[in-house]
């Protein structure tokens, strides 16, 4: 948002938020039992829009946490592990993706493991392969992996003893799901004795884009509301269309008259609030991750007119998974550019405090494309600077820091939902989720 903007929007929320916190403020409307251990927020910063345009419930990308913020950690990861668990626990394990051997990735699990480690906890990583039928055998050899800077860890195969998942260094105390399980719930992780978090059951093949956006429209609705600011400026336009397959040709009409739909009312906005810029949507894989499933178009004849290549890519999301629902979602374009190559924010959280988070730039594309996609680059956003830093950086954490912490209330419902479902019938729920 524009200086005066986010002045404005910071003001508003000082005053409304004068004797208690925005996590005191969310707490009182979600249920804390269902809080979401961590969660990774993108944000876009139109200037006179900033809302969420993804939220990750396994995040991906701790090696590009300011190493200021990875430092501060313990603050943070201690009492989030009081709130979940009760205790500190001595022996942790992370369960990451299958596709751990990129470099990348396993950068990320070297800083997560590091996050655990500097509190004291014991902390290494499982082997987990793909799959919801997938088992480990107990003598199956660990395997090494290597970071792009050549630092390796060791990844040690996961078995399970009755209602426990062990692995060769020790029985962990609490696993850490670092894996969004596309695929399915696996059954190998059904009715452990051990806590794990998140739970395995909030995969894609169970969370839906609609259903976040939904909780979040409604929580920013009513922080807006009651903060005195216009909720337009902190939602974001989102509808479902499902039953859909690109391969086949069938919805393509009906997402086409739902773009329409959307673009005929933004552009009634812009005109009503003086904003000059073109609008446009996204059409989104409603179970979509890592930037997959994703098509930028301002018009519902360009969906119509789609041509065989955009309509393979649209066809099929992670582990080629076929895409029959998707998302129809107000653009918001970005402000953001560092040294003039476009970027926006990507907040990290535990529960509901900032860890830390990065700016996601990408010299290929411009302010109004998907910035997740190929040639993207990080830059280290840190939390401790914006904490101690000028006037603007404070605006900047509260505003951002207040849009991210609404948007892991919304993880939170969508977790109630499934969860609440499980505890009140196990058998079926559980069930339910493993056929997801």
């Amino acid at each position: 948002m524009s200086a005066e903007a986010i002045a404005s929007v910071r003001e508003a929320l000082k005053s409304h938020l004068a004797n208690e916190s925005i996590c005191d403020w969310i707490r009182k409307r979600v249920p804390q039992q269902f809080e979401p251990f961590y969660s990774s927020i993108d944000l876009r910063d139109a200037g006179f829009k900033l809302a969420p345009v993804d939220a990750n419930l396994y995040p991906a990308g701790w090696n590009n946490v300011c190493s200021d913020d990875l430092e501060a950690s313990p603050e943070i990861v201690k009492p989030m592990l009081m709130r979940h668990l009760g205790r500190v626990p001595k022996r942790i394990a992370i369960l990451p993706e299958a596709h751990t051997k990129n470099p990348y990735y396993v950068e990320n699990l070297y800083e997560l493991r590091q996050v655990f480690r500097r509190i004291g906890i014991q902390t290494e990583i499982g082997w987990f392969p793909t799959g919801p039928e997938a088992t480990h055998e107990k003598d199956a050899p660990p395997v090494t992996l290597a970071t792009t800077d050549d630092r390796t860890i060791t990844a040690y195969p996961f078995w399970r003893e009755g209602d426990k998942l062990i692995f060769s260094p020790y029985e962990p105390e609490f696993i850490l799901i670092n894996n969004d399980f596309s695929s399915g719930f696996p059954k190998l992780l059904e009715g452990l004795e051990q806590p794990l978090e998140p739970s395995p059951r909030m995969g894609w093949h169970t969370r839906k884009k609609s259903d976040f956006f939904h909780h979040y429209n409604k929580l920013a609705g009513e922080l807006a509301v009651a903060a005195g600011i216009d909720p337009w400026h902190v939602q974001v336009a989102t509808e479902l269309v499902d039953n859909v397959d690109f391969n086949a040709n069938i919805g393509m009409d009906r997402i086409a008259a739902t773009v329409d739909r959307l673009i005929a009312g933004l552009k009634k906005e812009y005109l009503h609030r003086g904003i000059k810029e073109q609008p446009f949507v996204f059409v989104k894989n409603n179970a979509g991750t890592y930037g997959m499933g994703i098509l930028r178009v301002e018009s519902g004849s360009e969906l119509i007119e789609l041509n065989r290549r955009k309509r393979n890519k649209m066809a099929v999301g992670k582990n080629h998974l076929e895409v029959h629902d998707v998302v129809v979602q107000e653009g918001i374009p970005t402000r953001f550019q560092v040294e003039g190559v476009y970027a926006e924010p990507v907040m990290y959280l535990m529960g509901c405090d900032l860890f830390g988070g990065f700016l996601r730039k990408n010299p290929n594309r411009g302010k109004i494309d998907n910035l997740n996609s190929k040639g993207m680059v990080f830059q280290k956003l840190c939390m401790a600077d914006l904490r101690h830093g000028a006037d603007r950086d404070l605006e900047l954490e509260l505003v951002y820091g207040t849009i991210a912490r609404l948007s892991a209330a919304a993880i939170t419902l969508e977790i109630a939902k499934v969860e609440g479902a499980v505890r009140s019938s196990p058998a079926s729920a559980a069930q339910a989720a493993c056929e997801a």
